[in-house]
């Protein structure tokens, strides 16, 4: 399962048998911001693809990117990454 900040958008992966059933505070090692992150369990979901999940506040909505775009984005996100390093 993938989580991603609700402030800075950084994604963190979790493993399918880690996932808690209740609600966790977390924490973003990127922008220290800390959320109430809601966990549910998705059975019919197929954790191998990505992207996954995009949990926000609950009156957010998720955009929908095909997965060139995603593509696209995460690599954009990590050379970004590695230029402020």
């Amino acid at each position: 399962m993938e989580v991603f900040c609700p402030s800075c958008r950084v994604g963190y992966r979790i493993p399918t048998d880690k996932v808690p059933r209740k609600p966790r505070m977390l924490m973003c090692r990127n922008c220290n911001h800390a959320w109430r992150q809601p966990f549910q369990a998705h059975q019919d979901e197929d954790i191998t693809r990505a992207p996954n999940v995009l949990l926000l506040k609950n009156k957010d909505k998720r955009p929908s990117y095909s997965n060139t775009v995603l593509t696209i984005l995460r690599e954009e996100a990590a050379l970004e990454a590695k230029l402020k390093n």
